[in-house]
């Protein structure tokens, strides 16, 4: 499995960096590198490198292949950047959380902070909410089905400053796509 996503990543890393192989190679097994440093990373933070040994293949949960920027932002989050000499890794060092409303379980106005990694602290990777988030449908969604995709999105969107904007063509940016 390892060897057959080097392979086709390189490939790809090839054609569309226009770089030797060489280059291409060494950029994929820095991704696999990253990729099995956050497994590494998440199996120390819940106390389990005794009991799991991480697969080195090269994806994240199963099939999901990160990217650069993804694991850089994920390594950083567990503290793990500077482990081998690399610095911050994310984007923007200027990010900082935005105050929160208190909650029952803390009155300072912050949230305690949770375990998960993801969502709250990767602020570059949410989306813009002054622009409407486009997304697409897959051929595979039936017309009843995507009327309903439509209703909820503009419930969301009702109740919250998150907008939507439905494309009839798959874009080439990040977006939605309903499969």
């Amino acid at each position: 499995k390892r060897k057959l996503i080097r392979d086709h990543l390189a490939k790809v890393e090839k054609e569309k960096l226009n770089v030797d192989d060489e280059t291409a190679d060494d950029n994929v097994e820095i991704r696999f590198d990253r990729t099995l440093r956050i497994k590494r990373a998440l199996l120390e933070k819940a106390n389990l490198t005794a009991e799991v040994d991480p697969v080195d293949d090269g994806v994240f949960e199963s099939d999901l292949l990160l990217t650069e920027e993804q694991s850089n932002l994920i390594l950083n989050d567990l503290g793990k950047a500077e482990s081998t000499g690399d610095e911050d890794l994310s984007p923007d060092e200027t990010d900082e959380a935005p105050a929160l409303p208190p909650t029952d379980a803390d009155s300072s106005g912050t949230r305690a902070k949770r375990s998960g990694v993801f969502i709250e602290q990767n602020f570059a990777e949410k989306w813009d909410i002054s622009t409407p988030i486009p997304y697409t449908f897959d051929d595979s969604i039936a017309p009843w089905d995507q009327t309903d995709i439509n209703d909820a999105l503009a419930e969301i969107s009702r109740v919250s400053c998150v907008r939507f904007r439905h494309l009839a063509y798959t874009p080439n940016s990040y977006h939605i796509n309903f499969v």
